[in-house]
């Protein structure tokens, strides 16, 4: 537990109540999408996660096994919140019918559209890959129907070798915007602005509204449970990555 006056400041959504852990950022995810790809199948952009399980999309749309991905088991989780474990098992199968194989890698989503391998990928956002599809004709596609999330959490470990300096770590880190707002350029995304929304200098690049409601405590419960049953669902296509 770190205690410090600047822990108030921080949005109490992003961080553990009795002061356990932090989030010094966020991992949201969205869509990437193939503009030549789209064109030549004279396909629309998809615009929601409704819109993944068209028919139309069939072969089209890659994203990541979320038992090697924690950002696309935290899509899987956020949406079986939002949608309850018998319609978001309806939407995963339907999805899978569009999905030909699961990436083995996080980034794979993101570097297979960029190789005009598939219209839609499911990605995380950040900076970083908005410098890497600039030289393509890719865009990025905040979903109208939510983005999940994930925080990337900062914490002291019990036992640590030297706790007091980690704390000592974690105060002085949060009690200046400036050390986040380095922090943030390094890590290349600006979501620290959701986490202490009084900090000047950083604008969030899209709406927070669309951000889906999560209860993180359920990403950790249900993991096993979860992951065995998407483990069905993909079927062979778990194993198939080229």
């Amino acid at each position: 537990q770190v205690n410090f006056d600047a822990a108030a400041e921080l949005d109490p959504l992003y961080k553990d109540e009795e002061n356990f852990w932090f989030s010094k950022g966020m991992t949201v995810v969205g869509f990437l999408v193939n503009n030549t790809l789209l064109e030549e199948l004279k396909l629309e952009a998809p615009t929601a996660w409704t819109d993944l399980v068209k028919p139309e999309y069939e072969g089209e749309v890659i994203m990541s096994n979320p038992a090697v991905s924690g950002t696309n088991y935290a899509v899987v989780n956020a949406q079986l919140q939002k949608m309850g474990a018998e319609e978001g098992w309806k939407y995963f199968e339907s999805l899978n019918a569009n999905i030909s194989h699961y990436g083995k890698r996080g980034s794979d989503p993101l570097n297979k559209c960029i190789a005009d391998e598939f219209a839609i990928a499911v990605s995380y956002i950040n900076k970083g890959v908005e410098a890497t599809i600039a030289d393509y004709d890719v865009d990025i596609v905040y979903p109208a129907d939510g983005m999940p999330w994930v925080p990337e959490g900062l914490a002291v470990f019990k036992n640590a070798e030297n706790v007091d300096a980690a704390k000592y770590f974690v105060e002085w880190l949060f009690s200046n915007d400036q050390y986040l707002l380095e922090l943030a350029e390094l890590d290349g995304h600006d979501y620290i602005k959701l986490i202490k929304p009084t900090m000047e200098g950083i604008d969030l690049t899209f709406d927070a509204s669309i951000m889906m409601e999560e209860d993180l405590s359920l990403f950790g419960e249900q993991r096993a449970e979860i992951l065995e049953k998407f483990e069905a669902v993909m079927g062979e296509k778990s194993n198939t990555n080229e």
